[in-house]
């Protein structure tokens, strides 16, 4: 249950969906939210519920109990089946906001620069850092109407020079 929660984006979705002004509690309502069916929905908030990320009180209140719970479980520099897959289908539904969703509301960029391996890890400290801030910086208003997904990749597009054979 925990790797599914991990690896499907609508679990996290919903709980961030919580936030939202507008947020009802209503499968059908999740359900149009999210672009899935209610009996999707309805596995996700078991799911939830019974890996401790949800909960719903006698009152019928709903309490996010997530406290950052992260989908990198194993350590920095190690990764899950599970968020492997997660990861995979987040840069899908990137490709697909490319597409469909108007500029006003995304933004798709990259740069390509030459740098020293070394750097790497560096480079990851300080993504976290930013991905952080940024997340402070837009979930800090009253005004909760959308639900977002922040993504930002690092990685090689060639060898290491030095492993290049000259011949």
């Amino acid at each position: 249950d925990t790797f599914e929660a991990i690896e499907d984006w609508h679990h996290y979705a919903i709980l961030e969906l919580m936030k939202v002004a507008a947020f009802k509690t209503k499968p059908k309502w999740l359900a149009q939210a999210l672009g899935i069916s209610v009996s999707e929905v309805r596995a996700c908030i078991e799911r939830l519920q019974r890996v401790g990320l949800l909960e719903i009180r006698p009152d019928g209140s709903w309490h996010d109990r997530s406290e950052g719970f992260s989908t990198h479980i194993l350590s920095e520099n190690e990764s899950t089946i599970a968020h492997r897959r997660s990861q995979k289908k987040l840069l899908e539904l990137a490709i697909d906001a490319l597409e469909k969703t108007v500029i006003e509301k995304r933004d798709q960029s990259s740069m390509m620069m030459a740098t020293s391996s070394s750097k790497i890890a560096e480079a990851k400290k300080r993504i976290r850092a930013f991905r952080q801030e940024l997340c402070d910086f837009l979930e800090d208003t009253e005004e909760k109407d959308t639900v977002y997904q922040l993504a930002i990749s690092v990685f090689p597009l060639t060898e290491s020079i030095k492993n290049v054979n000259p011949d």
